[in-house]
């Protein structure tokens, strides 16, 4: 279920890594107000938390933006920072592609 999120269709399609296969969830929060009642208006935290190859992990990796300027969904704010990252991982440890199946 979770690698149906970065598939089409999913939430998480843009924490997709070319060649590898991704799961994880996306996460959208409005902040709680410092007093603890309510929430703070147009205030949240964008976050993805995902794993590469499915089906020999390799990585677990929380991505979590507090406050984001621009937009705020966890899908277009945190999805992008997570592939950007893995890309930089999978060539820092020479994580090989996972063979798709068909």
């Amino acid at each position: 279920m979770l690698e149906g999120v970065t598939q089409e269709g999913g939430t998480g399609t843009k924490a997709r890594v070319p060649g590898y296969r991704v799961a994880g969830k996306t996460g959208t929060a409005q902040k709680v107000k410092k007093n603890g009642l309510g929430y703070e208006k147009g205030k949240y935290v964008a976050s993805f938390i995902g794993f590469f190859p499915v089906h020999d992990p390799k990585v677990v990796m929380l991505v979590s933006i507090d406050s984001p300027m621009k937009g705020y969904y966890g899908s277009t704010v945190a999805g992008p920072v997570f592939k950007k990252v893995a890309e930089s991982i999978i060539d820092l440890y020479n994580i090989k592609p996972e063979k798709f199946e068909s």
